[in-house]
């Protein structure tokens, strides 16, 4: 398999505050550009043009209308806090025809770079002394022509192109880019530059080729997101992240619920956080009594030990959430593995709640969708037949359980589970719902879209045969009239990964396998549907986005005009593709990239087939911000429109693989789930100094149990009650076998004679028996020392005895003329100087 060579994202570079800075033109008493002054004045008005029939008036040395000051004396205006409403950055199509003019007459060859502003400083450097000669020739070459490059630079002055000039010989244009802002510091506001906006506004000036004041200031309050506090704890991965409203959050959690790890199952998978109190807590709820577990299944979690000391409930995982205040309902939809959907109605502060109905279904539930729109509830469960359910809300919130529902089918789906029916044969693997979607348009608003997938029903993808794995289905349902489904025959037989509507209009995206005549580095596709003039809802493929990643994971889709948008696909090779549909290209306009995971596999084939990638995809306020979180740990914010500098900064890092995010209703917040169980909440920052904003870490609260009591203490009163045990006086034995142990027949029959428990127990058995060998008997043999008898001092006579004795003996070696050899090395007792005093005394 072929992939095509990926562009790395640049980093971000600016020159300090210039497309948005203030500075006044410099005064007419600077003496040292007096003459360059008065040969701009005369030179600007000889190349403008007069007047055509339209009416329109050149502009002339008083009224330029693209003023440029040099990066010095910007700097110095800066660091007095004046703004530059007068100064506008050089674009690329200016640089371009400066440099092209500037290498025509210096004949110097210039080394290959990235971009002209490199290039154009490169050939200045050398050329500092023909500055003069070289503005006056750039501005000769403004007389003639009405290209757009020409017509962009006839609006800066000769002063402004010297100032140009000037700054890219010092080196100032490629000397003042900025690395990449660090995660944990605010980016200066200073960048950006509100004054100037704010006086832009005051004075009524146009914004003369920049972004709307608007759609720039909620740019500036994105960047000023900072990190405010992490509750830390939950049950596994932040799979699901829905906002009541700026106050109260509810979030999902992945649990351990295989017979293999479900040892590891704890509570902590539904998650209600009040921001009015700063708490996150858990709901104990989506759970199921533990199963059984079989030896076959897996030998430690069959121990009945295990069974006993572990929680009788096993939490289930809660994979998706949605929000409805259709008609005042304020509900909140929690759809999880325990094959439920609930429904749930939280105060306003997020201080509680409750829970109002249960909507139960035939398996686990991957998909529950509501609309601003309607009160109508799509969920998505994995099952063959019937995996589509849409519920309808009553206009009263009563007896919610209740709620009528009507059920959908894929064509696919149902094709494959009636054969297996017929053939009376069972496969490893169905197609199921990948992605559900509502309309978001009033247009689209009863259409609902749903991708369908191969799913292995064992989790392994090697159950699903090859010819099959790019298959799938993509169907439209009218649900004002459930009768009708619309085919979208172009991608009948492809997978699909993701789907997405327009936000304002009744068009969609679809990201499916390729199709078609595609070359071998396409691996994915993004598939654009409008609906056909003259068809009422009969929609067609206008133009596909080819993808050379192997898997996607989110899509998304952002107006940038009224008639075209991005497009984004967030991908399991740690790439962000971003398309502009404007373009009229299939391929990619930018390729963002993320860093390597966190974890890595080993083995790279395990690597290609299981990496999540890029997880969370989220837009701005705006098309100016596009944030994206994956594996490696990081947030990162992008801004698509620029042609180079694509990154902005990262927002968050933290060390564990990003899992989910989710932005307030009004974006003042940004919450951010992580592979460890946290929650990381981002806000603007509002601290005085930079830097000063501090992070607060709070452990999530779990509710208790009430009655003070688990389920083995109760037991076991009751065994001691019935006879079965008894507390053997001996506090080292505690509790031992009562007169009624017989009665839970677990005697093992090979120990006993005749393999009958009614005879006596083998010899070698019966001596192992521990009532035998008291444990009491045995604790104090093993912690107890032999000791020596006390001994007793023997008195004086005593001791005078002993030396006469002791004098004795050597009277009678010298008399035998043997003499006794003290060794004073051989032997550790020795006689004290005392005693040899009084042995030298002694009359022998």
């Amino acid at each position: 398999m072929v992939h095509r060579p990926l562009a790395r994202s640049k980093r971000r570079s600016s020159s300090p505050p210039t497309s948005l800075s203030t500075d006044n033109v410099n005064s007419e008493g600077e003496k040292e550009e007096e003459d360059g002054r008065q040969t701009t004045r005369h030179a600007v008005i000889s190349i403008v043009p007069k007047a055509g029939v339209s009416g329109h008036v050149p502009p002339t040395i008083e009224d330029i209308t693209r003023p440029y000051i040099s990066v010095r004396k910007r700097n110095v205006r800066e660091d007095g806090d004046s703004p530059h409403n007068d100064h506008i950055d050089f674009n690329k199509t200016e640089v371009k025809y400066i440099c092209a003019v500037v290498r025509k007459y210096t004949n110097l060859l210039s080394p290959a770079s990235e971009s002209a502003v490199e290039e154009l400083s490169s050939l200045m450097t050398r050329s500092h002394c023909r500055i003069p000669r070289l503005t006056k020739l750039i501005v000769e070459s403004l007389k003639t022509g009405n290209s757009v490059d020409r017509l962009l630079l006839r609006g800066r002055g000769c002063l402004g192109i010297k100032s140009f000039l000037t700054d890219a010989a010092e080196g100032r244009l490629v000397a003042t880019k900025m690395p990449p802002l660090d995660s944990n510091r605010v980016p200066s506001i200073s960048i950006y530059n509100i004054g100037s906006l704010l006086s832009d506004r005051e004075l009524a000036r146009p914004p003369r080729g920049r972004s709307l004041m608007k759609s720039k200031i909620k740019s500036i309050l994105e960047d000023s997101l900072v990190l405010k506090c992490t509750w830390t704890d939950s049950c596994g991965d932040i799979s699901t992240i829905s906002w009541r409203n700026e106050n109260a959050f509810v979030c999902g959690a992945t649990a351990h619920s295989d017979h293999h790890n479900m040892q590891y199952n704890k509570s902590g998978n539904l998650l209600l956080g009040s921001l009015t109190t700063n708490v996150v807590q858990e709901v104990p709820d989506h759970r199921i009594p533990r199963p059984r577990v079989e030896s076959q299944q897996n030998r430690e979690n069959s121990l009945h030990s295990m069974r006993e000391t572990q929680d009788p409930w096993l939490y289930t995982s809660v994979v998706a959430s949605s929000y409805s205040d259709f008609n005042n309902h304020n509900l909140t939809f929690t759809a999880s593995f325990d094959k439920t959907v609930k429904i749930w109605r939280i105060s306003e502060h997020g201080h509680s709640m409750a829970l109002l109905g249960t909507w139960e279904h035939k398996h686990i539930v991957n998909f529950v969708v509501t609309s601003r729109l309607h009160g109508r509830v799509a969920t998505a469960a994995d099952v063959s037949v019937d995996a589509i359910r849409v519920y309808q809300l009553p206009l009263e919130v009563g007896d919610v359980t209740s709620s009528t529902y009507h059920t959908y089918n894929g064509s696919r789906a149902l094709e494959q589970a009636q054969h297996e029916a017929q053939q009376l044969v069972e496969t490893k693997w169905a197609y199921y719902p990948a992605t559900i979607q509502w309309g978001k348009c009033k247009e689209v608003k009863d259409l609902l879209l749903v991708g369908y997938s191969p799913r292995s029903l064992t989790g392994d993808d090697s159950d699903i045969p090859e010819d099959r794995k790019n298959t799938g289905e993509l169907c439209l349902w009218d649900i004002a009239r459930p009768d009708r489904k619309i085919i979208i025959p172009a991608v009948r037989l492809q997978n699909v990964f993701e789907v997405q509507w327009h936000p304002t209009q009744a068009c969609f995206i679809a990201a499916t396998s390729p199709s078609g005549s595609c070359d071998s580095n396409t691996l994915t596709q993004i598939r654009v549907f409008v609906r056909t003039l003259g068809g009422e809802y009969d929609y067609t493929q206008t133009k596909t986005l080819d993808c050379s990643a192997p898997d996607i994971n989110e899509i998304t889709i952002m107006p940038n005009s009224t008639h075209h948008s991005y497009v984004t696909a967030s991908c399991t090779d740690n790439n962000i593709y971003v398309w502009d549909t404007a373009t009229g290209d299939d391929s990619a306009i930018h390729v963002l990239r993320h860093n390597e995971p966190l974890v890595t596999h080993q083995d790279q084939d395990l690597l290609a087939d299981g990496a999540e990638g890029v997880r969370f995809t989220c837009w701005g306020r705006t098309a100016d911000r596009l944030y994206t979180g994956s594996t490696d740990g990081t947030v990162k914010a992008w801004n698509v429109r620029s042609s180079e500098d694509t990154f902005i900064r990262d927002v968050l890092k933290v060390p564990g693989q990003i899992s989910s995010g989710a932005f307030s209703p009004n974006f003042s917040k940004l919450l951010i789930g992580d592979a460890t169980g946290k929650i990381h909440l981002l806000s603007y920052d509002d601290s005085d100094l930079a830097g000063s904003a501090s992070v607060n870490f709070t452990p999530i609260q779990f509710l208790q149990n009430p009655s003070g009591e688990t389920k083995h203490v109760v037991a076991l009163e009751e065994l001691l009650g019935k006879g079965v045990f008894k507390k053997h006086p001996d506090p080292y034995l505690g509790v031992v076998q009562g007169p009624n142990y017989y009665k839970l027949n677990l005697f093992s029959p090979s120990d006993h004679e005749e393999l009958d428990i009614s005879k006596p127990l083998k010899w070698d058995v019966f001596q192992n028996q521990e009532c035998l060998h008291p444990r009491s008997a045995q604790l104090r043999e093993i912690n107890s020392f032999p000791r020596l008898s006390q001994v007793r001092p023997s008195g004086l006579e005593g001791h005078a005895r002993n030396l006469k004795w002791e004098a004795s003996l050597r009277q009678e070696a010298r008399a035998r003329k043997l003499e006794l050899q003290w060794d004073f090395t051989t032997y550790d007792l020795e006689d004290s100087p005392d005693d040899l005093k009084l042995f030298s005394n002694l009359s022998l």
